[in-house]
């Protein structure tokens, strides 16, 4: 899927509870005025066996915006790069560069780099239940020098785990001038298992 435009999900929007199941597909330069640059969810959507989505655009959520309520699984050697979170529809937005996730969201055997966002997420911005494996979380940034914060994964609230195998790598943002692998707030919890990931970025709390 290539070259579409819409409003939400550029590609694909699932929504009223729907059930949408994506495999061996390539989501190419799709653009979303406001959220999803490839896909928005608001029901349950299962991605895998080598998907892979770049180059898309939207004003939050580049590559995949899963709405509160919404339940995402991503799976397979998905990939997702080079997606952009631009901030150019409405005032605050801007966020998740690769994925914004405000529902529900797992991910396995995953690499997520080279996504931009303006202000927090460059790689990930997670607003409620992420739980990551086997993910690779290279190259990714948050450009704004007041709010680009969270180059590899910004956690405003909820729970957001790493479990094992999961790897943060030269992702930056423009709050730090610098290496920002985690920033999350104190309203969140964040479980990264030290001893089972490789985080060689900063992992950082943002009092609020």
């Amino acid at each position: 899927m290539t070259g579409n435009l819409a409003n939400q999900g550029g590609a694909i929007a699932n929504i009223n509870s729907g059930v949408l199941t994506v495999g061996f597909c390539l989501f190419i330069a799709n653009e979303a005025s406001d959220r999803g640059g490839a896909i928005f969810n608001r029901g349950q959507a299962s991605i895998g066996n080598g998907t892979q989505i770049f180059s898309n655009r939207a004003s939050a959520g580049g590559g995949i915006y899963n709405i509160a309520n919404g339940q995402l699984t991503i799976t397979g050697n998905t990939w997702i790069s080079g997606n952009t979170a631009t901030g150019t529809f409405a005032l605050g937005s801007g966020y998740g560069g690769g994925i914004a996730n405000l529902g529900i969201a797992i991910l396995l055997d995953v690499t997520i780099t080279d996504n931009t966002s303006l202000r927090e997420g460059g790689g990930i911005f997670s607003d409620a239940t992420t739980t990551l494996t086997n993910v690779y979380i290279y190259d990714n940034r948050a450009t704004d020098r007041d709010t680009g914060k969270g180059g590899g994964i910004y956690v405003r609230q909820g729970t957001t785990t790493l479990v094992s195998g999961c790897t943060l790598l030269e992702n930056r943002s423009g709050w730090r001038s610098g290496l920002d692998g985690i920033m999350f707030t104190n309203n969140a919890l964040l479980v990264t298992n030290d001893d089972l990931n490789n985080l060689f970025d900063p992992v950082i709390c943002e009092n609020q």
